[in-house]
């Protein structure tokens, strides 16, 4: 129970955290800037190691020194003073360390916090930028193990959001080229994090002025017809490429996230404080999730999602309650599947009516020929939606 608890705390970010990117140093010999203590890092233990390079063995201190630091979620850090060693220093700053290091502030920290607080804490003292602290601070809230530090991480992170301007990724701020403009789509995905810090934190109001004030005029989810190039290959290699497939795919994303803002606001609204909602994940996942927990250790709002008719049909098909080796059990698994398309059809209806009176209710409403609201719509599915309204009758 506790350890399927702490995964889905990594759920309740949006995808821009999924996976925390790399640290921007690299310290190849793990050799500690202050003390020179040389160390090695393997998983989540670190060893102090001797004049030979071997690690050393000689008491339960030396041994696994800190539990919450990973090659995955952590920087390199000197186990004897504590130091994390998030970036390079300069010479002043060197110098100013061994205090730091040794103050009774940081060293109640090294006994209860997590290694971003611990991070945060120094660059502050240091000077750096807000940028780098809302970096730092952000996989506080994966790493805490209990709902006081968990609330006091996303705290930390509010704080940190506070003084960064809309448009931080962690792509720009890693300076990372792919060789064409960053998606829009990031910048807002990114501003989502605080946006739902403020929501498990009851900050509703406050999160919905931010969602409001999200510049959604640089989405357009108007999804552009294929342009195939010339074909390519020989005999079942051959295959005509998609020459904006790019372009598709950012538009296609774009309108993923209209429709994902509509949603979030609905969840403000009805003022919805889940750490981690099904509801705005995929279907798919949602149901996995659903799978993996009880009944009982579930939020009324994910208990709900859970017991919709399409969510319990993909669930059965996920548990395997519907046998595939009999005619019955093939015709009870596509009409489990049509439920979940018709369901999810349905929901792509109500996001694009949620979307549109999303945006009419925007400061200064946009007209109903407005191109900002063209872009959330798709002709094909308007269509199928007004069939479906129309069979309902």
């Amino acid at each position: 129970m506790t350890f399927r608890k702490a995964c889905l705390v990594i759920l309740m970010l949006p995808a821009s955290v999924e996976a925390r990117p790399p640290p921007p140093a690299i310290f190849p010999n793990y050799t500690c800037p202050i003390g020179e203590e040389r160390f090695e890092q393997s998983g989540r233990m670190q060893y102090r190691l001797d004049a030979d390079g071997k690690p050393i063995f000689d008491s339960e201190h030396d041994f696994g020194i800190r539990m919450d630091i990973h090659e995955d979620a952590g920087f390199p850090e000197c186990p004897t003073n504590g130091l994390p060693m998030y970036r390079a220093f300069t010479p002043n700053e060197l110098k100013r360390l061994p205090a730091l290091l040794s103050s009774r502030a940081f060293n109640a920290l090294r006994k209860d916090t997590s290694q971003p607080i611990r991070a945060l804490w120094l660059a502050t003292q240091l000077g750096d930028s807000a940028e780098q602290k809302l970096v730092l601070i952000l996989p506080a809230v994966d790493m805490a193990h209990t709902s006081k530090m968990r609330k006091h991480a996303l705290q930390l992170v509010i704080d940190a959001f506070a003084d960064v301007p809309f448009g931080l990724t962690f792509d720009a701020y890693y300076k990372v080229d792919y060789g064409r403009p960053a998606p829009f789509a990031d910048k807002i995905d990114f501003r989502m994090i605080y946006i739902h810090a403020l929501r498990e934190m009851r900050e509703f109001d406050k999160a919905l002025i931010e969602l409001r004030s999200l510049p959604v005029a640089g989405l357009n989810g108007t999804v552009p017809d294929p342009i195939h190039g010339p074909e390519e290959g020989e005999g079942e290699w051959r295959d005509r490429p998609i020459l904006n497939q790019d372009e598709i795919g950012e538009r296609e994303r774009d309108r993923s996230t209209l429709a994902e803002i509509a949603q979030v606001e609905q969840v403000l609204m009805r003022r919805d404080s889940t750490p981690t909602l099904f509801e705005l994940q995929s279907e798919e996942n949602a149901a996995r999730n659903c799978e993996n927990y009880k009944r009982n250790e579930l939020s009324p709002s994910n208990r709900a999602f859970c017991e919709k008719p399409s969510i319990v049909a993909r669930r059965k098909l996920l548990a395997g309650e519907i046998k595939s080796s009999s005619a019955d059990a093939s015709s009870s698994i596509e009409a489990a599947s049509q439920a979940a398309r018709d369901a999810a059809m349905l929901a792509t209806c109500r996001a694009i009516a949620q979307t549109k009176e999303w945006l009419v209710k925007m400061p200064n409403p946009v007209l109903i020929n407005d191109p900002y609201l063209a872009a959330s719509d798709d002709a094909a599915n308007e269509a199928k939606c007004a069939m479906m309204a129309h069979s309902s009758q």
